[in-house]
């Protein structure tokens, strides 16, 4: 089910990585857009289980506090904003989600390549249990994506327990 872009860690070629960034919403919009709103709740009865709207509006939070971006209060990245969704209470439907999503890595995708453009090569990634990491713009568009990438697997799971 999950059609990844298959990342080569071995390349360091910032368009490449940046296309895969743009590109790996795809995977994760077609696991979800067509769930019924049972489906899109279900908790599965597992320690530490998250339904998957509870996942898709966390990867939304993560991300929009990830990078740190010049200009970031002009770029409306809102972590406030995002946070009114409620991740357990009403939230966002999934296409709300998709596009706050788009829009985000729309406004990241052309700040890093300004950034990118004006020489320089690394950026910071926000971790919650790491602080701030400095990274090649690869690693940290490749660690953005991984972490997608990580929740659409849990997600494959909660639709096949849902479907036992």
């Amino acid at each position: 089910m999950n059609q990844q872009f298959d990342f080569d860690l071995a390349k360091t070629d910032f368009n490449y990585s940046l296309r895969g960034y743009l590109s790996s919403l795809d995977s994760l919009m077609d696991l979800v857009s067509d769930l019924s709103d049972d489906v899109y709740q279900f908790v599965p009865p597992l320690q530490d289980s998250w339904s998957i709207k509870k996942q898709i509006h966390h990867l939304l939070e993560k991300e929009t506090n990830s990078f740190v971006l010049p200009n970031r209060d002009q770029l409306q990245l809102t972590p406030g904003k995002v946070r009114e969704y409620k991740m357990d209470g009403d939230g966002l439907s999934p296409e709300q989600v998709f596009d706050e999503l788009k829009r985000l890595r729309t406004i990241v995708s052309a700040q890093l390549q300004i950034t990118k453009i004006s020489g320089n090569e690394t950026c910071s990634l926000i971790s919650g249990s790491q602080g701030t990491i400095e990274m090649s713009w690869n690693n940290g568009l490749i660690a953005i994506v991984n972490h997608q990438y990580f929740h659409e697997a849990l997600i494959e799971r909660n639709i096949e327990l849902i479907q036992e």
